[in-house]
């Protein structure tokens, strides 16, 4: 046996060994995550009076909390930065007097890319990290005759992984367009923070 290893090239003991020591970041692991937002911004259109039409007071639609979970994929390199897909679930609602007294009141499903620009931003250090997102939302309505429909959410983020602990803090702002009850297209912006679980086995 000790003639067999003294053949083996001391190259690739040193390839074992980088292995053997190398350490996962929190990017490499499935998560999940808990997040409310709260809409700040609203398209005119969901500005509208009992007839349908543009209030034209301005006055804002109260607006439910936008409550819900997702996940992430782990992260994986493009070019100079980190691509996660995941997924979301949450609630959204107006009440907005349309015509016939609809409102908005919906659970909305999400398939969204992360981008993780922290390889750019690097010398923000290892813990903060400052992303992007965009993607597909389905909105699917509920209590009131609102059908629902495709969307569209692109935004923004702000992380603050914990170099021990397998969690983060994430603030983050995102712009909506979602169908109305007339069927064309609104939107609003809301900001938010997020409580990430890191899926990774403790040592």
């Amino acid at each position: 046996f000790a003639a067999v290893k003294e053949k083996v090239p001391e190259s690739e003991f040193e390839e074992e060994d980088e292995y053997e020591y190398f350490e996962f970041t929190n990017l490499d692991y499935f998560s999940f995550n808990g997040f409310g937002g709260l809409p700040v911004y609203f398209r005119p259109s969901l500005m509208v009076d009992s007839h349908g039409n543009q209030d034209l007071n301005g006055s804002k639609p109260d607006a439910m909390l936008n409550l819900g979970g997702g996940f992430s994929l782990p992260y994986f390199p493009i070019g100079p930065v980190n691509v996660s897909l995941g997924g979301r679930l949450f609630t959204m609602g107006f009440n907005s007097n349309y015509e016939d007294n609809q409102k908005i009141r919906a659970i909305t499903l999400a398939g969204v890319i992360n981008v993780d620009l922290q390889p750019i931003f690097h010398f923000l250090g290892e813990e903060l990290h400052v992303g992007m997102e965009g993607g597909l939302t389905y909105a699917i309505g509920w209590q009131e005759s609102y059908a629902g429909g495709l969307g569209v959410v692109a935004g923004g983020n702000l992380d603050y992984w914990f170099a021990d602990l397998p969690l983060a803090i994430r603030f983050f702002g995102n712009g909506y367009m979602i169908r109305q009850p007339n069927d064309s297209y609104t939107g609003f912006g809301s900001v938010g923070a997020a409580l990430i679980v890191v899926l990774k086995r403790g040592e």
